[in-house]
């Protein structure tokens, strides 16, 4: 579905400091300003199934943790829905919600290889909640 815009979110833990400046804390805002300002700077869009790459060098978000890029989901509602896009009254305009989900490098390499579907397949018992320790389901 074509929407007029966009907004993404990160699901953290109820414990994670999102007031820190430290970069242990803060590269999920990071990650979120970034997602943001690629769609402004590139004039182009983000959608569902898009991954991204967050550090040229690959290396990764923070010393806390291997994550080097993250990948563009439906967003989940409490239920457990995907959250359907939203018609503004006033405007008429349409938003969608999409979740940026963290992944290791070798995540990404085997999104990029075998496809989005395959990659989400993976993590289908996963919490969508980020966990700097979850398994990294692709190294060997």
């Amino acid at each position: 579905m074509i929407c007029d815009r966009a907004e993404y979110a990160i699901f953290l833990p109820k414990d994670w400091n999102v007031y820190a400046d430290n970069e242990e804390d803060w590269w999920p805002m990071r990650m979120l300003k970034s997602a943001a300002r690629l769609t402004v700077d590139t004039d182009d869009y983000l959608f569902i199934t898009h991954s991204v790459l967050v550090e040229e060098d690959g290396s990764p978000v923070a010393e806390n943790t291997g994550f080097n890029s993250f990948v563009l989901m439906p967003s989940i509602g409490k239920e457990g829905q995907v959250v359907e896009p939203l018609k503004l009254s006033l405007s008429g305009k349409k938003v969608a919600f999409y979740q940026l989900f963290p992944l290791y490098p070798e995540e990404l390499e085997f999104k990029l290889e075998h496809r989005y579907d395959n990659l989400v397949e993976l993590f289908k018992e996963e919490p969508m909640v980020v966990n700097i320790h979850r398994k990294n389901y692709c190294k060997e």
